[in-house]
């Protein structure tokens, strides 16, 4: 999950910074074992459309099953409630 979290953090500063390439150390470990054909290339450098869909995909399943969670929306309770 750390790894989808980083994944985050870098596409957001990219988008901040309109950035074009992703960097040498853009987080691949949350791709999932069946994505990594289209994402990765054969020197497992990671292409940036593909890694985009990738982590918001991996986002999108993470929020549905609750590992991950938006404050403020209207789902979102803390562990003790």
């Amino acid at each position: 999950m750390a790894g989808l979290l980083r994944g985050i953090a870098v596409l957001k500063s990219l988008n901040v910074a309109g950035g074009q390439k992703l960097p040498q150390d853009a987080p691949t470990s949350f791709i999932r074992k069946s994505w990594r054909p289209w994402v990765l290339d054969a020197e497992g450098r990671p292409d940036r459309p593909a890694w985009e869909v990738c982590l918001m995909s991996e986002l999108r399943d993470r929020l549905r099953a609750g590992d991950i969670w938006v404050r403020g929306s209207r789902r979102f309770r803390p562990f003790d409630a």
